[in-house]
């Protein structure tokens, strides 16, 4: 099976968030996540908006195009005005912008407006001069993520990638904070949702202002990389919602699965963002939620199963060429076997094949193909 490229997972992922929004999905590294505000000649501020997913995630444009952006800023700019309502992002674009922005020889003064989560706590963090925070706006932290594909040392290469990535963010966020490096670290394995004064507190932001109230809604992009939620939010939406009036003498369904928890339980199951969308779009119950998301598991377990025995009897045997149409065509391991060892025997008519396929290299009965075949026509005539 191929492997697929990282250009390829994410034109995935953005083909299926733009069904989800509901909007076309744009060219690869077209979509402008940053805006800088019209400048006149001679200003001495300028405004430079990110409301949007960092870097190049999600089709946006490089860290390259934002610094060379920055650059063309005029020279007599003092002071940068940074608003920030992001999700997060690209990690090592984050890194970039904010040592672009913290070399550059302008004051910047961030304002988080709504939310600062993940890749944007490097910007705000590793970029800025002064931090405030709305009243109600938040930060969030938490161990970055990736998507690999590949075999074990491949797995283990990746996972040893992202520890570095944790110690390069937990140096940007020492910059600022007064917290320790291990209580840091801490933070982000705990995926750790922070209110204004909770951020000041742990050097997150330097003052709380009063903000205008935050809309009562969540992008998917969040949901699409995290699994815990503060309660305020959920709870607020639940709060919110207006009561349905009871219909006399009928069972009312069963109350829609939360998709935060639905996240949850399909990262738990190691099942992917498209298969916990659909489920989503079913309005199923908590129990037929559980019940759809154990089911798929196991199929998926399963399936995961035919696959390796088959692709194991076909280089056992030499035939690798047939594993893909086997497996392709949904071929159950023991059809497999026979005709692996139906092609082995055609390709080398002396050979016996064992088709046991056993692990533990115990011996086993081997079956000489061309006897067998022999002896079963010659009972037939």
């Amino acid at each position: 099976m191929k492997k697929p490229t990282d250009a390829e997972i994410q034109a995935a992922i953005t083909a299926v968030l733009a069904a989800v929004e509901g909007r076309p999905v744009v060219s690869n590294g077209s979509r402008k996540w940053y805006k800088f505000g019209a400048l006149a000649d001679g200003a001495e501020e300028a405004e430079l908006s990110v409301y949007d997913v960092i870097g190049r995630w999600w089709e946006g444009v490089s860290a390259k195009q934002f610094v060379t952006d920055l650059a063309a800023l005029p020279k007599s700019v003092k002071t940068i005005k940074l608003r920030v309502n992001s999700p997060g992002g690209d990690v090592f674009d984050a890194v970039a912008i904010a040592n672009a922005l913290k070399l550059h020889a302008a004051q910047v003064v961030t304002t988080i407006e709504g939310l600062a989560a993940s890749a944007a706590t490097i910007i705000t963090q590793g970029g800025s001069d002064t931090i405030r925070i709305g009243d109600n706006a938040m930060v969030m932290v938490h161990l970055p993520a990736s998507i690999e594909w590949g075999n074990a040392v491949e797995m283990r290469k990746m996972a040893d990638l992202l520890d570095q990535v944790t110690e390069a963010i937990l140096t940007t966020y020492e910059r600022r904070s007064p917290l320790d490096r291990k209580k840091l670290r801490n933070m982000m394995d705990d995926e750790t949702w922070m209110l204004a004064e909770e951020a000041v507190s742990n050097g997150f932001a330097d003052e709380v202002f009063g903000g205008s109230e935050v809309a009562a809604s969540v992008d998917p992009r969040i949901l699409a990389t995290m699994t815990k939620h503060p309660k305020s939010v959920t709870a607020r939406v639940e709060e919110e919602a207006p009561p349905v009036p009871p219909v006399k003498d009928a069972v009312p369904p069963p109350a829609p699965f939360p998709f935060d928890r639905i996240a949850a339980l399909c990262g738990e199951a190691g099942l992917d963002l498209p298969f916990a969308l659909a489920i989503k779009d079913r309005n199923l119950g908590e129990t037929e939620v559980k019940v759809a998301v154990a089911a798929e598991k196991a199929k998926r377990a399963t399936e995961a199963g035919r696959v390796s025995q088959i692709t194991a009897l076909c280089d056992k045997f030499n035939q690798a060429a047939m594993a893909k149409p086997l497996i392709d065509g949904g071929t159950s391991v023991e059809s497999a076997r026979a005709l692996v060892a139906h092609a082995t025997a055609l390709a080398d008519g002396s050979v016996k094949v064992d088709t046991s396929l056993v692990p533990d290299g115990k011996p086993k009965g081997t079956l000489n193909v061309v006897q067998f075949y022999r002896e079963q026509n010659q009972r037939s005539q």
